[in-house]
């Protein structure tokens, strides 16, 4: 096997044994099917309620679509971009390497090197996974995203829908609010929401207002769970309701799904986890791809002397059921 290749297969496996730490609240929203392939395009079914078809948009002619002969679905292609973080390695750490030195780590003797290819790759992983989230969460704010490289991919998802509360005296008209998306959700997208995501707004206005709180104790229509509200606030004539958790984008902006009083309905098993193959050169300089979710290499900056490595991940969000991610913004 080409020594370049080994290296990021080994460098694959030390990756595949990390458990990231980083908290992904949108990414964890992705319970469909896992999609993943060695190519650099991704090829999926989607679903398509009845009487609508070809919903997926791309830019560049990234995503293309052709009528299959599965009942109810249409094959979807989509070719995503790369992201990529970087870890800049230090001369005594470069030292230890060399050398092959062994050296205690939390107690246990071991080969310097394997240590400190671990914790690269855990600083690597969980650097990509914190930008799977936060594209994640921009998909299901704008219905698009970009890559590091470049790609634009898009979902035609529905347009943000704009509601304005019957009464503006307290917040009960905000169950009657979602009751009715609920049932129009279910009419168009043929599926029914399992999770709803709720601004802060929302959430500390349902906390306050005696009305709702009232029905939850006489009729039992809600469990509220104060103390752990980023994880779910209530649970609504058997909808789980959830505060969407704050996210900035790379340039320091806040993600429109976080807003104070945008409510989001999802169908989970609809929003699928996807990667593709990654390119990399071989020992020859010739690119060829690896098979793999995440990949670890090496790369050098000689003008400043330094080596680092480069963890890299061709991954996408998926949304198989355009219909089933429904925006909507309440104002009094």
């Amino acid at each position: 096997m080409d020594k370049q290749i080994a290296q990021i297969l080994y460098f694959v496996g030390i990756l595949s044994k990390i458990e990231p730490t980083e908290k992904t609240f949108y990414l964890d929203l992705l319970k469909g099917a896992k999609i993943n392939t060695p190519a650099a395009t991704i090829s999926y079914d989607a679903y398509v309620p009845k009487y609508v078809r070809a919903m997926l948009i791309g830019n560049d002619d990234k995503t293309t679509a052709k009528t299959k002969k599965r009942p109810g679905y249409n094959n979807f292609k989509i070719s995503p971009g790369k992201f990529r973080e970087e870890y800049v390695l230090t001369a005594d750490e470069a030292a230890y390497i060399k050398a092959g030195e062994l050296a205690y780590f939390n107690g246990v003797q071991r080969k310097a090197s394997d240590a400190i290819y671990e914790n690269v790759a855990t600083y690597l992983k969980n650097a990509l996974y914190s930008r799977m989230d936060l594209i994640t969460a921009e998909l299901l704010s704008d219905g698009e995203y970009f890559a590091d490289t470049g790609e634009r991919i898009a979902f035609d998802i529905p347009a943000v829908k704009p509601r304005k509360k019957n009464d503006v005296a307290d917040f009960k008209s905000f169950i009657r609010i979602m009751k009715e998306e609920i049932n129009l959700y279910k009419k168009s997208s043929l599926e029914t929401p399992d999770r709803i995501l709720i601004g802060e707004d929302i959430v500390n206005d349902l906390i306050d207002d005696e009305f709702f709180m009232r029905q939850v104790e006489v009729l039992g229509l809600a469990n509220i769970l104060q103390d752990s509200k980023n994880t779910a606030i209530a649970k609504v004539f058997n909808y789980l309701l959830s505060e969407a958790e704050p996210i900035i984008d790379i340039n320091g902006g806040g993600v429109d799904i976080a807003s104070g009083n945008r409510m989001t309905l999802l169908a989970t098993k609809r929003l699928h986890i996807a990667h593709a193959g990654v390119d990399v050169l071989d020992s020859a300089k010739m690119p060829t791809k690896v098979a793999s979710e995440f990949i670890m290499r090496t790369a050098s900056d000689e003008l400043n002397a330094t080596a680092k490595y480069v963890g890299e991940t061709a991954f996408t969000p998926i949304i198989s059921n355009v219909k089933s991610v429904v925006r909507i913004d309440i104002t009094k």
